[in-house]
């Protein structure tokens, strides 16, 4: 990289501080730090190795090396990338392999962290089995018994090291009798009696030696296993499993039947959940085929649909109420209408009273709860519903709920921008009309400015009067630029080169300021299409609101470039203008872009406001990151590959 070339010669630049080498490391993308490997100390880090490790500078730099990476003194230094393992704030030592650049002939070293392993603190066999536990408690509402089992056979086969394992489920055509779901060995009896059960426990651990209490005893037997682990399965009175692990690798009973124990309390869980599941569906199945719903329901399908039936208890929901609320049908369905219908200012349940003493459709208003707490608006209508496809009529309900949030934000939106547009031409016009006296007033000074020489008193008045003037013309200056339409000629521009011209023109003013301004080019021939005024304002921007940050005599400023492709066909040109300032507190981050924000004490708090706009205007982005001691701000515009 041009960076590692650039530290090299920068570092060996007289006068140039550590925390200047900070700022070029933070151009590196990936956690990197500097030592000195005759001290054993770290001299700088950047801010993605603070980020990756949960340490403050403060916290390592001047620090042993040997504090933050283990077994550095025994590290070779002829090797250019080593293994090693690095301590985070929490204690926890992680895997990594380190790149080392040499800087100078002064033993400062450049050391980049490359990806990191996950941490080791929990050995690899509770790894496996926390692994094989997620597979086994993974579980959707369309599953079915006999599809659970096919998605949890390997993983509880893996877990066990068993060479076979079958599953037995309920015979729904035969009684007491258990049925083979699935299992690869087809010597396995096809069927077994549930009553063949009946004399062995919860678990059941047979191995070569032991009593024959049943029939699996015997086959076990018969077919020269020296282990076999039945499992009972208990799902409801009328449904139950057994699990068989054939020749599983156990040592001790006990502690595997804690494993085993472990592992059924989920299959049993997910099981029943399961038959419940199945059990609703055969309940909506049959409401769908009985329920007749009006032919006036169907201009409301887009909308939000809930039926309940007299009592309120939810029988259906369409995917829009999933959408509008966050819920999953199966979390609500059988449940009432008030764990899902919470409004801030009405009681849902005391509003569905008889339907035979309302109006065929009652229609309100109200705010109402998203499932992460979330208050919307919304518009409720409840209509009554006779379902006389049955002996018995029963009277349902049906909930027709409209989202309104869009509407109210686009209305919201609509009468801010008309509001915005009618302030803009007011001030459009208030910014010319002033500037013009304020020219005339600027105009006098400087003729009064003559004719009082000699009286200095007057001279520092009409030198404050004339400050003024100019401060009061830049500012109606920002007020203009903001509220102009960009009229862009776009223009190939070579983006290296336009930032060298701009550079040079600051430096001067870096220099009296005792700060510095550097540009890093990492990439030749870059070039985007702009209007080099608009982008020269935009970037002016950015090193003025810099400059204006740094501390008197250590100030840097450092711009750099770089090509960054998203997908096979997009392109987009970085600038990155980087400070060592203090940084951007992160509840000002979202703000800073915002018109007439400003933490300076005379700033019109449109800088930032009139670079993004320039920027978007590219159809390019403008963002911030900060981090303790100094800021990056990234200029993204679209790459441009023509002559």
């Amino acid at each position: 990289m041009n960076i590692h070339r650039d530290l090299k010669v920068l570092f060996q630049f007289s006068g140039l501080d550590l925390s200047s080498v900070g700022i070029l490391l933070n151009q590196i993308p990936s956690p990197c730090l500097l030592i000195n490997a005759r001290s054993g100390m770290i001299l700088q880090v950047n801010s993605d190795l603070l980020e990756m490790t949960a340490f403050t500078r403060d916290d390592l730099i001047n620090q042993p090396i040997e504090n933050l990476i283990k077994g550095w003194n025994r590290l070779s230094y002829d090797e250019e990338t080593v293994f090693a393992k690095i301590l985070n704030k929490s204690s926890i030592f992680r895997e990594t392999t380190i790149s080392r650049v040499k800087l100078d002939d002064k033993e400062n070293w450049l050391l980049l962290l490359n990806k990191i392993n996950p941490p080791k603190a929990i050995q690899e066999d509770e790894l496996f089995e926390l692994d094989v536990l997620n597979k086994i408690i993974e579980w959707s509402p369309d599953i079915t018994v006999e599809g659970y089992f096919n998605q949890i056979k390997e993983p509880i086969k893996k877990l066990f090291l068993a060479k076979e394992i079958a599953f037995y489920f309920s015979n729904s055509k035969k009684a007491n009798e258990l049925i083979k779901l699935d299992c690869s060995w087809e010597r396995m009896p096809a069927a077994i009696q549930d009553t063949d059960l009946s004399s062995i426990g919860n678990i059941d651990i047979w191995k070569t030696g032991r009593r024959i209490l049943n029939e699996l005893h015997r086959f076990a037997r018969k077919e020269n296993l020296f282990c076999m682990i039945q499992v009972s399965l208990f799902i409801d009175q009328s449904n139950r499993g057994l699990l068989l692990l054939i020749n599983p690798a156990i040592s001790d009973d006990e502690k595997e039947k804690i494993r085993i124990e472990k592992v059924i309390a989920i299959i049993n869980s997910n099981l029943k959940r399961i038959q419940n599941q199945v059990s609703q569906n055969i309940i909506l199945k049959e409401y769908k085929n009985n329920i007749q719903i009006s032919k006036e329901l169907i201009k409301y399908i887009n909308m939000g649909i809930v039926i309940t039936d007299y009592d309120r208890i939810i029988l259906q929901i369409n995917p829009e109420i999933e959408k509008i609320f966050g819920y999953k049908e199966w979390e609500i369905i059988n449940k009432p209408i008030s764990q899902l219908i919470i409004s801030n200012d009405h009681s849902i349940a005391d509003l569905m009273t008889d339907p035979y003493l309302k109006e065929p459709t009652y229609q309100f208003k109200s705010q109402l709860f998203r499932r992460n707490g979330e208050l919307f608006p919304a518009e409720i209508s409840f209509i009554p519903v006779l379902n006389s496809s049955t002996q018995n009529p029963e009277q349902l309900w049906i909930l027709i709920i409209t989202d309104k949030t869009e509407e109210q934000r686009i209305n919201n939106q609509k009468e801010q921008l008309e509001r915005q547009a009618i302030l803009g031409s007011m001030i459009n016009e208030f910014a010319h009309d002033v500037r013009v006296p304020v020219s005339s007033i600027s105009t006098g000074l400087q003729t009064l400015e003559l004719l009082s020489k000699n009286d200095d008193a007057i001279r520092r008045i009409i030198d404050a009067a004339k400050n003024d003037c100019v401060r009061i013309d830049q500012l109606m200056e920002s007020v203009l630029s903001y509220s102009r339409v960009l009229l862009a000629k776009l223009k190939p521009i070579a983006i290296n080169d336009w930032i060298n011209r701009i550079v040079e023109r600051w430096s001067m003013k870096f220099e009296k300021q005792g700060a510095e301004i550097r540009f890093i080019a990492n990439q030749e021939n870059l070039k985007i299409l702009g209007d080099n005024r608009s982008l020269e304002q935009a970037l002016n921007n950015l090193i003025s609101n810099a400059l204006a940050v740094m501390t008197p005599h250590k100030g840097i400023v450092a711009i750099s470039t770089q090509l960054t492709h998203e997908g096979e066909n997009t392109s987009y040109v970085d600038v990155f203008v980087t400070d060592n300032g203090p940084g951007i507190p992160d509840e000002m981050i979202e703000k800073i872009f915002d018109p007439n924000f400003s933490t300076k004490e005379r700033g019109t708090g449109l800088g930032l406001a009139i670079s993004r706009k320039i920027i978007k205007a590219h159809h390019g982005e403008l963002f911030a990151k900060s981090f303790p001691g100094g800021s990056i701000f990234t200029i993204r515009l679209p790459a441009y590959f023509g002559e």
